[in-house]
């Protein structure tokens, strides 16, 4: 049976797929083609702090995409974790930080790794205390895009929508999602059995080298 074959078994069936298989189909598979689009930038624009300033209209397109995606995972996983259907009406980046650091602390110093570079990015760095530089970028290109910065001669609101930001996006979002699926796995998980944590297809981008060199060892022994 195809790929293809087993998607649509899943999306007719979804009564009887674990959340797991929901996840990868629903929200993995979606992070998979937006990390695709970010890829297919690198042979124009290496992926490279000399290059981190680099703006352009397909930045605006990925950055906007991500974040957006960034907003539907937060709002699932906050109603996971509070075990609710509905979120309040307005809800922000803050309430999502309370509600997801409440469980996982860790998330706000997670590291992830560039796997071609090794560079590291803390995308969600001190987020119990304040928002992501890249989020409020975000919204700045998003509710005033023609805006001028503040002390910028010449530079407006459109051109936070550089690798950078991009980036760290992209990683934000990974890191969400990493941790979104654990815990999903983890409550799928027979009692006595280990939960299989790694998310598959693997990121071609990112890695938390500690957490997934852990699952891949303990898969190894499994196979060998």
């Amino acid at each position: 049976m195809s790929t293809t074959d087993n998607k649509a078994n899943i999306t007719d069936n979804e009564d009887n797929v674990s959340d797991t298989a929901k996840f990868i189909n629903v929200y993995w598979d979606y992070y998979l083609i937006l990390e695709q689009d970010v890829l297919e930038i690198e042979p124009y624009v290496a992926f490279h702090p000399n290059n981190y300033c680099c703006f352009s209209t397909q930045f605006i397109k990925l950055y906007l995409s991500i974040c957006s995606e960034i907003d539907v995972i937060c709002k699932e996983y906050c109603k996971y974790l509070k075990n609710i259907k509905d979120l309040p009406k307005h809800t922000n980046i803050r309430y999502f930080a309370e509600c997801i650091l409440k469980e996982h602390p860790e998330i706000s110093q997670q590291k992830v790794a560039m796997q071609k570079s090794k560079r590291e990015l803390s995308p969600w760095k001190d987020w119990e205390n304040s928002t992501p530089n890249w989020w409020e970028k975000h919204n700045d290109i998003k509710h005033n895009r023609t805006g001028k910065l503040v002390n910028g001669k010449n530079k407006f609101n459109y051109q936070h929508a550089n690798l950078y930001n991009v980036l760290n996006a992209l990683a934000a979002l990974y890191v969400l999602e990493k941790y979104f699926y654990k815990d999903l796995a983890e409550r799928d998980a027979p009692i006595g059995k280990r939960p299989y944590i790694l998310l598959e297809p693997s990121s071609k981008m990112f890695g938390f080298f500690d957490f997934d060199i852990e699952c891949r060892a303990w898969i190894s022994h499994l196979i060998y």
